[in-house]
Protein backbone atom coordinates (compact mmCIF):
# COMPACT_ATOMS: atom_id res chain seq x y z
CA UNK A 1 0.00 0.00 0.00
CA UNK A 2 3.15 1.97 -0.46
CA UNK A 3 2.44 3.41 3.71
CA UNK A 4 6.34 5.21 4.69
CA UNK A 5 7.27 3.15 8.28
CA UNK A 6 10.05 4.68 10.24
CA UNK A 7 10.85 7.73 8.45
CA UNK A 8 11.54 11.51 9.50
CA UNK A 9 11.94 13.46 6.91
CA UNK A 10 12.81 17.06 6.69
CA UNK A 11 11.05 19.59 4.16
CA UNK A 12 11.96 23.33 3.52
CA UNK A 13 8.31 24.68 2.20
CA UNK A 14 8.91 27.96 1.93
CA UNK A 15 8.44 27.30 -2.01
CA UNK A 16 4.82 26.41 -0.61
CA UNK A 17 3.85 29.25 1.74
CA UNK A 18 6.43 31.04 4.44
CA UNK A 19 7.94 29.28 7.18
CA UNK A 20 11.17 31.61 7.63
CA UNK A 21 13.05 28.37 5.79
CA UNK A 22 12.90 26.88 8.27
CA UNK A 23 12.40 22.78 7.63
CA UNK A 24 9.47 21.09 9.12
CA UNK A 25 9.40 17.94 10.18
CA UNK A 26 7.53 14.48 8.84
CA UNK A 27 7.65 11.29 10.95
CA UNK A 28 6.01 7.74 10.85
CA UNK A 29 6.54 5.02 13.05
CA UNK A 30 6.94 1.48 12.72
CA UNK A 31 3.49 0.77 12.17
CA UNK A 32 3.12 3.80 9.51
CA UNK A 33 1.33 5.79 12.04
CA UNK A 34 1.29 9.69 12.78
CA UNK A 35 1.18 10.69 16.00
CA UNK A 36 2.38 9.51 19.45
CA UNK A 37 0.46 7.02 21.73
CA UNK A 38 1.20 5.20 24.64
CA UNK A 39 -0.68 1.94 23.98
CA UNK A 40 -2.10 0.61 20.60
CA UNK A 41 -5.24 -0.84 23.29
CA UNK A 42 -6.14 2.65 23.93
CA UNK A 43 -6.60 4.77 21.22
CA UNK A 44 -8.98 7.35 21.33
CA UNK A 45 -9.49 8.29 17.29
CA UNK A 46 -7.51 7.26 14.24
CA UNK A 47 -7.86 9.44 11.59
CA UNK A 48 -8.01 8.39 7.95
CA UNK A 49 -8.47 10.17 4.60
CA UNK A 50 -5.86 11.01 1.64
CA UNK A 51 -3.15 14.16 1.55
CA UNK A 52 -5.18 16.71 3.60
CA UNK A 53 -5.52 14.00 6.31
CA UNK A 54 -1.99 13.14 6.08
CA UNK A 55 -0.41 16.26 5.28
CA UNK A 56 2.70 15.57 3.68
CA UNK A 57 4.62 19.48 4.10
CA UNK A 58 3.31 20.19 7.63
CA UNK A 59 5.16 19.29 10.49
CA UNK A 60 4.06 17.01 13.40
CA UNK A 61 2.98 19.39 15.72
CA UNK A 62 1.37 21.61 13.06
CA UNK A 63 -1.39 19.04 11.50
CA UNK A 64 -5.10 19.63 12.10
CA UNK A 65 -4.74 16.33 14.91
CA UNK A 66 -2.18 18.14 16.45
CA UNK A 67 -4.19 21.11 17.15
CA UNK A 68 -7.44 18.71 18.57
CA UNK A 69 -5.41 17.48 20.83
CA UNK A 70 -3.50 20.30 21.82
CA UNK A 71 -6.89 21.71 22.36
CA UNK A 72 -8.71 19.12 24.34
CA UNK A 73 -4.89 19.32 26.54
CA UNK A 74 -5.29 23.08 27.24
CA UNK A 75 -8.74 22.17 28.68
CA UNK A 76 -8.18 19.08 30.93
CA UNK A 77 -8.14 16.02 28.93
CA UNK A 78 -5.79 14.19 27.37
CA UNK A 79 -6.79 12.19 24.43
CA UNK A 80 -4.94 9.98 21.78
CA UNK A 81 -5.23 10.92 17.91
CA UNK A 82 -3.04 8.79 15.15
CA UNK A 83 -3.09 9.64 11.72
CA UNK A 84 -3.52 7.22 9.59
CA UNK A 85 -3.52 9.37 6.07
CA UNK A 86 -1.95 8.12 2.68
CA UNK A 87 -1.26 10.27 0.13
CA UNK A 88 -3.64 10.05 -2.59
CA UNK A 89 -5.68 7.23 -1.23
CA UNK A 90 -9.79 7.78 -2.12
CA UNK A 91 -12.37 5.48 -0.10
CA UNK A 92 -10.98 2.64 -2.26
CA UNK A 93 -7.96 2.93 -0.54
CA UNK A 94 -9.43 3.26 2.77
CA UNK A 95 -11.21 0.35 2.52
CA UNK A 96 -8.17 -1.11 2.28
CA UNK A 97 -6.56 0.06 5.14
CA UNK A 98 -8.06 -1.78 6.78
CA UNK A 99 -7.91 -5.47 5.01
CA UNK A 100 -4.17 -4.56 4.47
CA UNK A 101 -3.10 -2.30 7.37
CA UNK A 102 -5.41 -2.40 10.57
CA UNK A 103 -6.62 -5.52 10.98
CA UNK A 104 -3.04 -6.72 10.52
CA UNK A 105 -2.25 -4.84 14.26
CA UNK A 106 -2.73 -7.17 16.88
CA UNK A 107 -4.30 -5.30 20.27
CA UNK A 108 -5.18 -2.37 18.39
CA UNK A 109 -8.48 -0.83 20.03
CA UNK A 110 -9.99 2.59 18.65
CA UNK A 111 -13.11 4.23 19.76
CA UNK A 112 -12.99 6.53 16.83
CA UNK A 113 -12.37 6.31 13.19
CA UNK A 114 -12.76 9.98 11.55
CA UNK A 115 -12.63 9.78 7.53
CA UNK A 116 -11.89 12.87 6.39
CA UNK A 117 -13.52 12.28 2.55
CA UNK A 118 -14.50 12.92 -0.50
CA UNK A 119 -12.38 15.00 -2.71
CA UNK A 120 -9.93 12.29 -4.33
CA UNK A 121 -13.34 10.14 -4.96
CA UNK A 122 -14.49 13.11 -7.37
CA UNK A 123 -11.69 11.83 -9.73
CA UNK A 124 -12.76 7.83 -9.83
CA UNK A 125 -14.51 8.02 -12.94
CA UNK A 126 -14.77 3.85 -13.26
CA UNK A 127 -16.44 2.62 -10.58
CA UNK A 128 -16.20 -1.30 -11.48
CA UNK A 129 -12.29 -1.08 -11.36
CA UNK A 130 -10.45 -1.48 -8.20
CA UNK A 131 -13.60 -1.85 -6.13
CA UNK A 132 -12.75 -5.51 -5.86
CA UNK A 133 -9.35 -6.09 -4.78
CA UNK A 134 -9.37 -9.73 -5.73
CA UNK A 135 -10.29 -11.55 -8.70
CA UNK A 136 -12.11 -14.53 -9.39
CA UNK A 137 -9.34 -15.44 -11.79
CA UNK A 138 -6.85 -17.98 -10.11
CA UNK A 139 -4.12 -16.78 -13.29
CA UNK A 140 -5.10 -12.83 -12.81
CA UNK A 141 -4.61 -13.34 -8.99
CA UNK A 142 -1.33 -15.19 -9.48
CA UNK A 143 -0.41 -11.82 -12.05
CA UNK A 144 -1.38 -9.59 -8.98
CA UNK A 145 0.53 -11.54 -6.57
CA UNK A 146 3.86 -11.24 -9.11
CA UNK A 147 3.70 -7.30 -9.98
CA UNK A 148 2.27 -6.65 -5.87
CA UNK A 149 5.65 -7.94 -4.74
CA UNK A 150 8.07 -6.28 -7.56
CA UNK A 151 9.94 -3.97 -7.03
CA UNK A 152 10.46 -2.42 -10.69
CA UNK A 153 6.81 -2.75 -11.19
CA UNK A 154 6.00 -0.60 -8.13
CA UNK A 155 8.74 2.31 -9.67
CA UNK A 156 6.87 1.94 -12.35
CA UNK A 157 3.11 2.39 -10.58
CA UNK A 158 4.54 5.08 -8.32
CA UNK A 159 5.99 7.35 -11.13
CA UNK A 160 2.42 6.30 -13.41
CA UNK A 161 0.45 7.60 -9.94
CA UNK A 162 2.97 10.81 -10.07
CA UNK A 163 1.95 11.56 -13.59
CA UNK A 164 -1.96 11.09 -13.23
CA UNK A 165 -2.06 12.82 -9.65
CA UNK A 166 -0.12 15.95 -11.45
CA UNK A 167 -2.58 15.98 -14.52
CA UNK A 168 -5.39 15.71 -11.89
CA UNK A 169 -3.85 18.47 -9.89
CA UNK A 170 -3.76 16.35 -6.84
CA UNK A 171 0.06 16.75 -5.80
CA UNK A 172 1.11 19.39 -3.83
CA UNK A 173 1.61 22.18 -6.35
CA UNK A 174 3.97 25.26 -6.06
CA UNK A 175 3.20 28.83 -6.83
CA UNK A 176 -0.57 28.39 -7.43
CA UNK A 177 -1.47 31.22 -9.71
CA UNK A 178 -3.08 34.61 -8.33
CA UNK A 179 -6.32 35.26 -10.32
CA UNK A 180 -6.97 38.59 -10.67
CA UNK A 181 -11.21 38.42 -11.69
CA UNK A 182 -13.33 36.38 -9.84
CA UNK A 183 -17.12 35.82 -10.82
CA UNK A 184 -20.10 34.67 -8.59
CA UNK A 185 -21.09 30.99 -9.11
CA UNK A 186 -23.90 30.88 -7.03
CA UNK A 187 -25.11 31.02 -3.32
CA UNK A 188 -23.17 29.38 -0.29
CA UNK A 189 -25.82 26.57 -0.06
CA UNK A 190 -26.35 22.56 0.27
CA UNK A 191 -28.68 23.24 -2.88
CA UNK A 192 -26.43 21.85 -5.86
CA UNK A 193 -26.78 19.87 -9.11
CA UNK A 194 -23.82 17.93 -10.50
CA UNK A 195 -22.98 17.87 -14.51
CA UNK A 196 -24.00 14.90 -15.18
CA UNK A 197 -20.84 12.67 -16.14
CA UNK A 198 -20.70 12.85 -12.31
CA UNK A 199 -23.92 11.37 -11.39
CA UNK A 200 -22.54 7.61 -11.70
CA UNK A 201 -19.46 8.48 -9.72
CA UNK A 202 -21.87 9.55 -6.74
CA UNK A 203 -23.40 6.45 -6.92
CA UNK A 204 -20.20 4.34 -6.81
CA UNK A 205 -18.90 6.61 -4.22
CA UNK A 206 -22.13 6.26 -1.87
CA UNK A 207 -21.23 2.38 -2.16
CA UNK A 208 -17.54 2.50 -1.48
CA UNK A 209 -18.85 5.31 1.43
CA UNK A 210 -21.62 2.70 2.68
CA UNK A 211 -18.92 0.10 2.90
CA UNK A 212 -16.27 2.06 4.57
CA UNK A 213 -18.79 2.86 7.15
CA UNK A 214 -19.56 -0.91 7.62
CA UNK A 215 -15.54 -1.49 7.43
CA UNK A 216 -15.06 0.72 10.43
CA UNK A 217 -18.09 -1.17 12.45
CA UNK A 218 -16.52 -4.14 12.22
CA UNK A 219 -13.21 -3.08 13.27
CA UNK A 220 -15.45 -2.01 16.30
CA UNK A 221 -15.01 1.72 16.48
CA UNK A 222 -17.73 4.13 15.89
CA UNK A 223 -17.48 6.06 12.25
CA UNK A 224 -16.84 9.60 12.20
CA UNK A 225 -17.95 11.19 8.42
CA UNK A 226 -16.37 14.58 8.00
CA UNK A 227 -16.62 16.96 4.66
CA UNK A 228 -13.86 19.23 3.14
CA UNK A 229 -13.78 22.55 0.96
CA UNK A 230 -11.17 22.58 -2.01
CA UNK A 231 -9.05 25.51 -2.30
CA UNK A 232 -10.76 26.44 -5.73
CA UNK A 233 -13.28 29.11 -5.21
CA UNK A 234 -14.17 31.55 -2.48
CA UNK A 235 -16.85 32.15 -0.22
CA UNK A 236 -17.63 35.89 0.78
CA UNK A 237 -20.85 37.36 2.27
CA UNK A 238 -22.53 34.09 1.14
CA UNK A 239 -21.81 33.81 -1.92
CA UNK A 240 -19.48 31.33 -4.18
CA UNK A 241 -17.03 32.71 -6.57
CA UNK A 242 -14.56 31.33 -8.93
CA UNK A 243 -11.75 32.52 -10.83
CA UNK A 244 -12.84 33.96 -14.70
CA UNK A 245 -9.57 32.60 -16.07
CA UNK A 246 -8.96 29.87 -14.32
CA UNK A 247 -7.12 26.80 -16.16
CA UNK A 248 -9.45 23.96 -17.94
CA UNK A 249 -8.64 21.31 -15.05
CA UNK A 250 -9.54 23.32 -12.74
CA UNK A 251 -13.50 22.92 -13.53
CA UNK A 252 -13.22 19.38 -11.55
CA UNK A 253 -12.96 21.27 -8.17
CA UNK A 254 -15.79 23.36 -8.84
CA UNK A 255 -18.18 24.07 -5.87
CA UNK A 256 -21.21 22.48 -7.23
CA UNK A 257 -19.12 19.19 -7.71
CA UNK A 258 -17.53 19.31 -4.32
CA UNK A 259 -20.55 20.12 -2.47
CA UNK A 260 -22.51 17.10 -4.55
CA UNK A 261 -20.23 14.51 -2.89
CA UNK A 262 -20.62 16.53 0.21
CA UNK A 263 -24.23 16.08 0.60
CA UNK A 264 -23.53 12.31 -0.56
CA UNK A 265 -21.39 11.78 2.33
CA UNK A 266 -23.64 13.45 4.86
CA UNK A 267 -26.63 11.47 3.43
CA UNK A 268 -24.57 8.29 3.57
CA UNK A 269 -23.34 8.78 7.24
CA UNK A 270 -26.97 9.50 8.29
CA UNK A 271 -28.42 6.72 6.81
CA UNK A 272 -25.78 4.58 8.05
CA UNK A 273 -26.23 6.49 11.82
CA UNK A 274 -22.19 7.74 12.00
CA UNK A 275 -21.08 10.78 13.45
CA UNK A 276 -21.61 13.41 10.55
CA UNK A 277 -19.80 16.56 11.02
CA UNK A 278 -20.04 18.80 7.89
CA UNK A 279 -17.16 21.18 7.95
CA UNK A 280 -17.90 22.11 4.60
CA UNK A 281 -20.68 23.78 5.97
CA UNK A 282 -19.60 25.50 8.42
CA UNK A 283 -16.12 26.17 8.46
CA UNK A 284 -15.07 29.12 5.54
CA UNK A 285 -11.28 29.37 4.29
CA UNK A 286 -9.80 32.17 3.13
CA UNK A 287 -7.30 32.63 0.44
CA UNK A 288 -4.19 32.02 2.95
CA UNK A 289 -5.70 28.93 4.52
CA UNK A 290 -4.56 27.16 1.31
CA UNK A 291 -0.94 26.36 -0.67
CA UNK A 292 -2.35 24.87 -3.62
CA UNK A 293 -5.68 23.83 -5.05
CA UNK A 294 -6.59 21.47 -1.85
CA UNK A 295 -3.69 21.50 0.52
CA UNK A 296 -4.17 23.34 3.48
CA UNK A 297 -1.24 25.74 5.19
CA UNK A 298 -0.69 25.81 9.08
CA UNK A 299 -2.83 28.69 9.35
CA UNK A 300 -6.08 26.20 7.86
CA UNK A 301 -4.83 22.90 9.36
CA UNK A 302 -5.29 24.97 12.99
CA UNK A 303 -9.19 25.87 11.75
CA UNK A 304 -9.67 22.65 10.72
CA UNK A 305 -8.25 21.66 14.53
CA UNK A 306 -10.52 24.17 15.75
CA UNK A 307 -13.18 23.08 14.34
CA UNK A 308 -13.37 19.20 14.85
CA UNK A 309 -12.28 20.04 18.52
CA UNK A 310 -15.81 21.73 19.14
CA UNK A 311 -17.38 19.11 17.37
CA UNK A 312 -15.83 16.06 19.04
CA UNK A 313 -15.80 17.18 22.56
CA UNK A 314 -19.13 16.20 23.57
CA UNK A 315 -18.31 12.61 22.69
CA UNK A 316 -14.95 12.88 25.67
Amino acid sequence: MNIPRNVNYHFKVDDLYKNNDVPINYTRDELGFRGNYDSLSKIDIVTIGGSTTNQLYIDDSETWQSHIKRIFAQSGKIITIINAGVEGQSTRGHIATFDRWLTKIDDMKVRYILAYVGINDMLIEHAERGDSMESDDPLRRIRHLIINNSAVYNLFRTIRGYFRAHSAKLIHQVKRPKFEKWIEIQPFSEKVTPPKKYVQRLIAYKARLKRLINKIEEFGAIPIIVTQHAGSYRVKNNVVYFPKHAPKGLAQWSYPIVRSFNNMSMRVCKSMKAICLDLAKNLIFQEDDYYDYIHNTPKGTRKIGQYLYTRLVPFF
